[in-house]
């Protein structure tokens, strides 16, 4: 279960697992996650060791009312990750959870009142998984994977020698446009780039952190562009 809380300029995010999603049904559970959001939140810390040594509302730490809650539930309970954002005076935070609480996004970009934009903005990205704000936030060592990737793939196609440089170019900018949030056709208006969309609000992209209930663990999948947009109607 992925949880957010957005209040006094900053906003949290963080994933509980359990081995199955019935769990995130189970009342002790969810009043848990809320009760451990809203501490995470006050004491603005990312460190799940110390997290878990935090007191809550009962007495007991983070890290027994896991334990007990495994022990009721006959499923593992753990804190798995934690991220942290604060919104200075020059710039604005939104967040957006989906539905099923299995993936969360927070955004950053410099100030703004338009708070439809950033919940559209927050949306996009949490259907379009981009791994990048823009191309000067891809490292050296991605593009040269990516490069590797193209360049074999173009040698088992056969292509002429002489136009294999041109042929992995080509690739490697239309990977850049798939991973890179700004190159992205924004959901609201696949007529605009994000880029487009925020320069005519007048808005600049600072930062976002998305996150996906087991990502790194094990693979999902499900079309969560369709259910995204669905809701964006």
């Amino acid at each position: 279960m992925i949880k957010l809380k957005l209040a006094d300029q900053k906003a949290t995010i963080l994933e509980i697992n359990s081995q199955t999603d019935f769990v995130t049904k189970n009342d002790q559970f969810v009043a848990f996650s809320n009760e451990l959001v809203d501490l995470v939140h006050k004491h603005e810390t990312t460190d799940v060791a110390k997290i878990e040594q935090l007191k809550l509302a009962s007495g007991s730490t983070v890290a027994e009312t896991q334990i007990h809650l495994t022990a009721i539930i006959g499923e593992k309970i753990s804190l798995r990750r934690v991220a942290f954002v604060k919104e200075e005076a020059n710039s604005s935070l939104a967040t957006y959870l989906h539905s099923n609480s299995r993936i969360g996004v927070i955004v950053k970009t410099s100030k703004t009142d338009d708070k439809e934009f950033l919940k559209h903005l927050a949306m996009h990205i949490a259907a379009s998984n981009p791994k990048f704000v823009s191309q000067k936030d891809v490292s050296a060592d991605f593009i040269a994977k990516e490069r590797e990737i193209a360049a074999a793939q173009a040698q088992s196609e056969n292509k002429p020698k002489e136009f294999i440089d041109r042929i992995v170019d080509g690739r490697i900018n239309k990977v850049l446009e798939e991973v890179c949030l700004v190159n992205q056709k924004f959901l609201v208006n696949q007529e605009q780039t994000v880029q487009q969309a925020a320069q005519a609000k007048k808005v600049e992209i600072l930062s976002f952190i998305r996150y996906e209930v087991g990502e790194g663990i094990e693979k999902q999948v499900s079309n969560f562009a369709d259910e995204v947009k669905a809701q964006m109607k």
